[in-house]
């Protein structure tokens, strides 16, 4: 028995001797440290500088940064540096823990993970480039811009982590391209998101139970950007738009989504009427709700639940494959183009399944408020460097043309003056074109011109309705005048199907499920 102590007391002993000797799990950053004297491994040693903590981080096994007490980042820090393949956790100490800091990564900076923990942040935080941030447990940043741009962003919440914002009134994080994810419990809160692409489609997608709350503008603007919706995941008591589904967009709602309390019905001098308090729809935009996506409680002047517009404009280019007129060496100026217009929406709305879109209040439009407005397509022809044109218009295809589409789910309870379920203003015209080019085009320096001229009017296609009722039912819908159900405003505007459209009221008695003036 006294060997077996003895063995144990060794071991114990030279186990302690060994775990001074290995070296310190974080690397710390403080206020009151140094860049230059210390060397990072405590509190005590800290560095004064988080660019220099991250140098560290990437250089070494220990990818831990831990900020002491409130520090303060001086001045912008640039990440030159990367982390490559290897996630750096940036956290605090303790409940004190604040960093005021503002981050930059240039585009052509080398890749980097970067994931921030139980810390609060303030001031404005930029990051842009090849970046993987991940907003994780208890991060919560307070009163901050947050700004990213760059397609080889992610940025991703999760976690209870928290954006929240007193200062700022409108979009609390804006991203350029990339792709943002809120998931586990994220919310941002005061504020909105605003996520575009410019030059790629940017991606957005809320689900878990993530959440948008009490944003003093939009709660959601989206422009060529893939935007989803789901797993519970909500936004609620927006002043303005709960989701703005802008210019090349697609949005998908599903699985108990929800948009509630949403929008306002006044207005003033400084502050225009709203239109759409639960989504906003135009500009070549596609939108499907489905599942049991709930629309409830929204407000507006026009569309309290959904305000949708054709608007929109679409480009499609040809490259030319045709054989070359009869003297193309004289058509030596390349990159001429002719344009070929459509009018007509690109622009959709499909709603089905179990989808609710109830108790929402409009002066026209309580449910739904679908409008006609000014779309095109436009179809390009571009020569070839050695100056061939089409001598022959390729096929112009018109795109789907749908409208407001209600294959399920449910219009009910929404009250408005005029239309309480659905406020049908035009149907959407479309029209069909063809191009015909000159029959010669030559002579010294000569080049084609002016083929916009060629372009002609073809067949034109029936009017589209703005709102379909294929299936699903608009019930229960109060108008304070005229149109319980669905207010037509010209004949073709409102297109029966399979749905059901009964049991809403008129104040005026007249039109309590249909009105046609």
């Amino acid at each position: 028995m006294k060997k077996l102590v003895t063995i144990l007391a060794l071991v114990l002993v030279t186990g302690t001797a060994l775990f001074a000797q290995t070296p310190a799990w974080s690397w710390y950053v403080s206020d009151k440290g140094n860049d230059n004297d210390n060397n990072g491994r405590s509190p005590e040693q800290a560095f004064r500088t988080f660019q220099k903590a991250f140098t560290s981080a990437a250089a070494s096994n220990v990818k831990t940064i831990t900020v002491v007490g409130k520090t303060t980042v001086t001045g912008s820090a640039f990440l030159y540096e990367g982390s490559g393949a290897a996630e750096i956790l940036l956290t605090g100490q303790d409940e004190n823990a604040q960093m005021d800091f503002r981050l930059s990564y240039g585009e052509k900076a080398p890749p980097s993970k970067l994931r921030i923990e139980s810390l609060r942040i303030t001031d404005e935080f930029t990051i842009g480039g090849p970046v993987n941030l991940t907003l994780g447990r208890d991060a919560v940043f307070e009163d901050v811009e947050f700004k990213g741009n760059g397609k080889d962003l992610s940025i991703t919440m999760e976690a209870n982590a928290v954006v929240r914002q007193t200062k700022y009134p409108y979009s609390s994080v804006t991203i350029s391209e990339g792709a943002f994810l809120m998931k586990d419990n994220a919310l941002i809160s005061g504020a909105g998101a605003s996520v575009s692409g410019v030059y790629n489609t940017a991606s957005f997608a809320m689900q878990d139970n993530a959440k948008i709350e009490n944003s003093q503008g939009d709660g959601v603007d989206l422009v060529r950007c893939d935007f989803t919706m789901m797993d519970k995941a909500s936004i609620t008591g927006c002043r303005d738009t709960g989701i703005v589904v802008n210019w090349r967009s697609t949005a998908t709602l599903q699985d108990n989504a929800s948009i509630t309390g949403c929008g306002r019905t006044t207005s003033s001098f400084t502050e225009p009427p709203l239109m759409g308090g639960g989504i906003r729809v135009g500009g070549d935009a596609v939108v499907v709700l489905m599942g049991n996506t709930v629309i409830s409680g929204n407000k507006a002047r026009q569309g309290g639940g959904i305000y949708f517009t054709s608007d929109g404009t679409k480009e499609q280019i040809y490259d030319n494959s045709t054989p070359t007129l009869s003297r193309p060496d004289d058509l030596r100026k390349a990159n001429q183009r002719i344009s070929a217009r459509y009018r007509g929406s690109i622009t959709s709305l499909i709603i089905q399944d179990k989808v609710q879109i109830t108790g929402n209040e409009a002066g026209e439009g309580g449910g739904i408020y679908a409008v006609r407005g000014s779309a095109s397509i436009t179809v390009t022809f571009t020569t070839n460097d050695d100056g061939r044109i089409p001598k022959a218009s390729p096929a112009v295809t018109a795109p789907a043309v749908t409208g407001v589409v209600m294959n399920g789910g449910t219009i009910s309870g929404n009250k408005a003056d005029y239309g309480a379920g659905v406020y049908a203003v035009e149907a959407l015209e479309v029209e069909h074109v063809r191009y015909t080019p000159p029959a010669q085009a030559y002579g010294k320096d000569f080049f084609v011109y002016n083929l916009g001229s060629y372009i002609e009017d073809a067949d034109r296609k029936s009017p589209v309705p703005a709102f379909t009722l294929n299936g699903g039912s608009v019930t229960g819908n109060e108008a304070q005048f005229v149109g319980g159900g669905v207010y037509a405003k010209v004949k073709g505007a409102y297109q029966a199907g399979r749905g059901t459209l009964s049991g809403n009221t008129a104040g005026d008695g007249e039109g309590e499920n249909l009105y046609t003036p």
